[in-house]
């Protein structure tokens, strides 16, 4: 079977930043669902799927909403491995590699200048 790969995108969401994996926000979304209580219907198969159902409504709401002039993430560190975006506290020098909440990779490292609004 031949895979064919996307281009790479010619902007991201932050700019002079790597992608986030798709395992990477796959996590993120399931550790974000683990804060929310949802209803469970009994046609439903599990919480887990309700959860999803959930997330699902909740990403066509916001969808419907208008454009959001100037979005981008705020972040002061990536992690070299799952492409998380995070900040890391006051002093952490340029050159250390600290451990990703993500991915538990020791692979964050501080960006040269903070990505902001």
């Amino acid at each position: 079977r031949l895979s064919r790969s996307l281009p790479p995108p010619r902007t991201t969401a932050a700019s002079g930043c790597r992608l986030t994996t798709a395992k990477a926000q796959e996590l993120t979304t399931i550790a974000t669902m683990l804060t929310w209580n949802v209803a469970v219907p009994d046609t439903s198969c599990c919480p887990f799927h309700a959860s999803l159902n959930e997330v699902q409504r909740t990403v066509a709401r916001l969808k419907a909403t208008h454009c959001v002039p100037g979005y981008m993430p705020t972040c002061d560190a990536q992690c070299q491995a799952c492409g998380i975006l995070c900040n890391l506290p006051e002093g952490t020098g340029l050159g250390e590699l600290l451990p990703c909440e993500g991915c538990r990779r020791v692979a964050v490292r501080k960006l040269p200048r903070k990505t902001s609004l």
